[in-house]
């Protein structure tokens, strides 16, 4: 029996890289280059994710339709001109081709393979479990929490070897402390690291997967600068307020129960707890109940006469908390979603290797049983492997 063995096309490439367009444009060209509208039931495209497999068919069956509704020379996206080139194709082949293909893919999407590797490999096992001695019925269990203390694990390993792990950690460390939370990193990583796991976080997660550590750093300097100057002015405000009472001769006593006094010195110590469980907004707002009913009638005139600056000091300074109180919760989960990304690259290193030990572990059984023969196997089942992405 003879077979006409394609290539493997490998793309390999960074995040952001036009690594999708590429294998795009090759699962198209093999596609369209072939006479039979029916080609893809021949072709299998590998990847690492569901995310990546719905974005793959939505890209393919997109371009299909763009290619198939081109009406001028104008509207030729770069894809069709180079795949025209590629096959030596006229507009109206390639318009024809597209449409045909579309139409069938549609009809029959269950034989549109673009799937995970996990998802393949468990095919493969399953059809052939008799030869590997395994029960038809047999289900795969993902040992999630295992996989994911390997990926701790790794990573605070690494603590003193890779100088940025190191910082991060530390810094970790220290926002435990600051908020008298448990110092067990690992177990903290470990809820961290569910999140890659989440499907309903992953798609949230891909913006901070695709920016680099020194992006993240130039971020985290930025909040933590922010945080600093706006505590500074913060504290400038009540400065200044306590000074002006102090040169208008008043005191403490001299305020209904001294809580506006009592409010600017919390402020100028940066003690926020509690700062705004009273009624001072709403008193100076109505411009009552700012200084005691039996104030001496001068100092009740001095403090009228500073009270515009000492309402719009309040709102000013009130402005700044919560600037601050945002960017402080910020920052705070900053540290750990700057590890998101160190994590996720553990775990990517992890999973393929526990692909292709399954892989190695399915080839091995095969050799044994099938030896010489086994290509044969695999080219019944598909002539044409597309793309794997790693």
């Amino acid at each position: 029996m003879k077979h006409n063995i394609t290539p493997i096309n490998i793309i390999s490439a960074s995040a952001g890289s036009g690594k999708t367009y590429t294998l795009v444009f090759h699962f198209l060209k093999t596609l369209l280059s072939e006479p039979n509208a029916d080609a893809y039931r021949k072709m299998i495209a590998l990847t690492f994710t569901n995310k990546a497999v719905f974005e793959m068919k939505s890209r393919i069956l997109k371009t299909l339709n763009q290619f198939s509704g081109i009406k001028s020379e104008d509207q030729i996206p770069d894809m069709a001109h180079e795949i025209c080139e590629e096959l030596l194709f006229s507009l109206n082949e390639l318009q024809y081709r597209s449409q045909q293909a579309l139409k069938i893919i549609l009809h029959d999407y269950a034989a549109f393979e673009i799937v995970t590797l996990d998802r393949f490999t468990h095919r493969v096992i399953r059809s052939f479990a008799r030869d590997l001695g395994l029960s038809h019925s047999f289900e795969v269990e993902i040992q999630q929490k295992q996989m994911l203390t390997e990926v701790v694990d790794r990573v605070v390993k690494k603590a003193g070897l890779d100088k940025e792990i190191t910082r991060l950690l530390e810094l970790f460390t220290l926002h435990k402390f600051n908020d008298q939370l448990s110092w067990d990193i690992s177990k903290n990583l470990l809820s961290i690291a569910e999140l890659l796991l989440n499907e309903n976080d992953r798609i949230p997660m891909q913006d901070f997967l695709l920016q680099s550590r020194s992006s993240f750093n130039r971020q985290h300097k930025f909040l933590d600068s922010l945080l600093k100057s706006t505590k500074e002015s913060i504290n400038l405000i009540a400065v200044e307020v306590l000074s002006l009472i102090e040169s208008n001769g008043l005191t403490k006593d001299d305020f209904a129960r001294g809580t506006l006094f009592n409010h600017f010195e919390k402020l100028k110590r940066l003690d926020f707890k509690d700062l705004y469980k009273n009624q001072l907004e709403k008193n100076l707002d109505l411009k009552q109940k700012i200084y005691t009913t039996k104030l001496d009638s001068s100092k009740a005139i001095s403090i009228e006469k500073i009270l515009p600056t000492l309402s719009s000091a309040f709102h000013k300074a009130k402005e700044l908390y919560h600037q601050f109180s945002l960017a402080n919760d910020i920052f705070k989960q900053w540290i750990p979603m700057s590890l998101i990304k160190i994590l996720a690259t553990e775990l990517d290193y992890i999973r393929k290797k526990a692909i292709r030990y399954c892989l190695q572990l399915l080839m091995s059984a095969f050799l044994k049983k099938y030896s010489t023969r086994l290509h044969l196997i695999f080219m019944n089942a598909w002539e044409s492997i597309i793309a794997i992405t790693f």
